[in-house]
């Protein structure tokens, strides 16, 4: 089983999710973006492309194994974008909430199944359907909690 204590995002690094960049799906079309940024970078031809991601994220885990990190990894879904593995889940003390994605996310979280099996069933949250947040959303700090915040109207900008 994995013991869950996130208090702080200062804190020192014991155990980390660190995405993959194996069978990342190539540039996506315009019309498949379900983001803003990746939109701008698909119409600047700047999108990183899997032989740039690859050894970039492969250094970060080297890093992160170097000092003593346990570093997980997702399961390699073919053609699905999976650096961002922080988003689909994340920690706040001894649970993991499991984050109300979007739609075109969503199957990212057939790639941490095997992780969170060996999490205690109580200690996993999934959020309610009328909420939305991401990891990269949300900062636990000591006894406050940094939560990012937009207006519905908003939401298609970002």
């Amino acid at each position: 089983m994995i013991t869950l204590n996130i208090q702080n995002e200062t804190g020192q690094l014991e155990a980390v999710v660190l995405g993959i960049a194996n069978s990342f799906g190539g540039t996506p079309t315009l019309q498949t973006c379900y983001d803003p940024k990746s939109k701008e970078h698909v119409k600047a031809g700047t999108f990183p492309l899997e032989e740039s991601i690859l050894p970039e994220i492969e250094a970060v885990f080297s890093v992160l194994e170097k000092h003593g990190v346990k570093v997980y990894r997702p399961l390699e879904i073919k053609g699905l974008n999976q650096i961002f593995a922080r988003d689909i889940a994340f920690v706040i003390d001894d649970k993991m909430v499991l984050a109300n994605m979007i739609k075109d996310r969503a199957y990212e979280l057939k790639g941490i199944k095997s992780l969170l099996r060996d999490i205690a069933p109580q200690q996993l949250i999934k959020m309610p359907q009328e909420a939305r947040a991401e990891g990269g959303d949300v900062m636990p700090w000591n006894e406050y909690l940094f939560v990012g915040y937009c207006e519905d109207a908003d939401f298609e900008k970002y």
